[in-house]
């Protein structure tokens, strides 16, 4: 009698918590640079909040999508993911392209639903642009006008002997300098950046167009960021291993914003240079009023570096926003002054002149008469184009981080592309997906 009390006490115990007990686990895949610890914040957010176990690994990614992919599968059954459709797999990034290759082939008795974060789904036009060396001229343009052409340029003003090594210190100093930086670009995405690896993720790949082309019949989110201005510089920011979101918890009360390092560093470096270009200018003026018009000469000239310098800043995010295909144009009205709306009379006058009724004398006379003619001038509106940054994550747009089948898309707000492990918005997002709403099927409902 009292073993069988006991049993009833134990099974009255353990119950509720088998019943509360999650049937399904979650497989989560890094992206091809940041690491096993990518998604260390929602491990913890998933296993505590809602009871899943969530599994991650480390896996080759350096070899292309579909060797990741196999990579991938072996390494869940060596780490005993349990086979089960209820299943759901989260990657991040290029990790949302290998789940889709593991669907291909067949190879995903692992999970049953995807969602994808910051994903591009049909190619990446920064993969082509930098394949095609458009990221490095960037960085090598940027680097040149903003650090090393104004500094080295401050040699001239040593004399006119010196004068004549300062194109050289420039390109030997400047080349030095900005290819130490673009490498170091290059060591932060060395994964993704591979030869199979960029390949497969370009625009027009031929295996992203075997992954798009193939019927899946599973359910995804795909969840794209937007992130606020400047984009390229907070993307910049995160992509540093020491912002980088590991251990960072994404409850909005506790999360730190560490995607700033590079914005307050480009607009300090923004008023230098604005301020330099505005102190060289002045003393141009002063040389010119002793009549020093060699240092003057040198002093406009070194204006020009550092105005150049503050330029290249300012129009720097609709740069980078070409080479992510998140660029675009659009044509306003804008309203001028003195627009000459004496077209009609000038062109009279030149058919006059061509048809000898009057002379080249007579047409220049005329002619000169209508330009000075104030009622030839008046207020008016013309078409300008102006460029647009289009919404991305600082890596990935829009349009190319959608799936057209069976997805439903989850904008989220002011978090770039590494951000999507860890922001506020993002773990808002998981909410909505777990709870059902919005376009979310109802696979993912998850208490």
């Amino acid at each position: 009698l009292n073993n069988l009390l006991y049993l009833m006490l134990i099974t009255g115990f353990f119950a509720p918590l088998y019943l509360f007990a999650q049937t399904r686990d979650i497989v989560m895949l890094h992206d091809f640079g940041s690491g096993n610890n990518g998604w260390d914040a929602y491990e913890f957010l998933f296993e505590s909040e809602r009871d899943i176990h969530a599994h991650r690994f480390l896996y080759n990614n350096q070899d292309g999508v579909a060797n990741a992919a196999t990579d991938a599968h072996t390494n869940m059954i060596t780490n005993s993911v349990p086979q089960s459709q209820n299943n759901i797999g989260i990657g991040h990034s290029t990790g949302g392209t290998v789940f889709r290759k593991l669907d291909e082939q067949g190879m995903d008795e692992h999970f049953g639903g995807i969602i994808t974060a910051c994903t591009g789904h049909h190619g990446l036009q920064f993969a082509n642009a930098y394949t095609n060396g458009e990221v490095e001229d960037f960085f090598d343009e940027g680097c040149h006008q903003v650090l090393t052409q104004p500094v080295f340029t401050m040699v001239s003003l040593l004399g006119p002997s010196f004068s004549v090594f300062t194109p050289i210190i420039q390109s030997l100093g400047g080349n030095l300098v900005c290819s130490f930086a673009y490498q170091s670009l290059q060591n932060e995405m060395s994964d993704f950046l591979s030869p199979n690896t960029i390949g497969d993720m370009s625009v027009g790949s031929t295996e992203l167009a075997n992954i798009n082309s193939f019927p899946s019949t599973k359910h995804i989110v795909t969840l794209w960021g937007n992130e606020q201005s400047p984009v390229h510089w907070r993307f910049l920011s995160s992509l540093q291993p020491a912002n980088r979101p590991v251990n960072i918890n994404p409850v909005p009360s506790l999360y730190i914003d560490r995607d700033v390092q590079f914005v307050n560093t480009m607009n300090t470096l923004h008023g230098v240079e604005t301020t330099m270009g505005i102190i060289s200018h002045s003393y141009g003026l002063l040389h010119l009023l002793f009549w020093n018009f060699y240092q003057a000469g040198n002093w406009f000239y070194i204006r020009d570096q550092w105005m150049q310098g503050a330029d290249w800043i300012e129009n720097s995010e609709s740069g980078w926003n070409e080479l992510t295909g998140s660029n675009g144009w659009v044509t306003l009205p804008v309203e001028v002054d003195d627009v000459f709306v004496c077209n009609a009379e000038m062109l009279e006058l030149l058919r006059d002149w061509k048809d000898d009724i009057i002379t080249f004398e007579q047409f220049e006379a005329a002619t000169e008469a209508l330009l000075n003619d104030p009622n030839c001038y008046e207020t008016g509106t013309i078409m300008s184009a102006f460029p647009v940054n289009g919404e991305s994550d600082g890596l990935v747009n829009s349009l190319t981080a959608r799936v057209t089948a069976n997805t439903c898309h989850l904008k989220v707000e002011n978090a770039n592309h590494q951000e999507l492990v860890n922001h506020p918005s993002a773990y808002d997002a998981f909410e909505v997906i777990f709870k059902k709403e919005d376009c979310v099927h109802p696979f993912f409902e998850t208490d």
